[in-house]
């Protein structure tokens, strides 16, 4: 007995050359292509740069402290991963 749930086993579409396009429903055909252009963009945007000339010089000091701050912040996340990654080499160079 012939399935014809989706008409992708309709007797109709025997007569069509079968390739991945056709045993593919056409959402998930347009999500496979949606992901392949992802993948051409990178992983993270880049922050646009802050219109300093908008700032005063209290608010320019604070958005250099701010900065320093996430300087410190990210320094210390990569020393975090950096003694991870030299525990991990330790472990398996045994």
């Amino acid at each position: 007995m012939a399935d014809y749930r989706g008409g992708y086993n309709h007797p109709d579409r025997s007569k069509q050359p079968q390739n991945d396009k056709h045993l593919m429903p056409k959402a998930k055909r347009r999500r496979v292509l949606a992901m392949e252009t992802e993948d051409f963009e990178p992983r993270q945007q880049k922050n646009k740069p802050r219109d300093l000339g908008l700032l005063g010089v209290t608010e320019l000091k604070d958005y250099i402290l701010e900065l320093k701050e996430e300087i410190t912040r990210v320094e210390s996340e990569i020393a975090r991963k950096e003694a991870h990654l030299s525990g991990a080499e330790a472990l398996f160079r045994k």
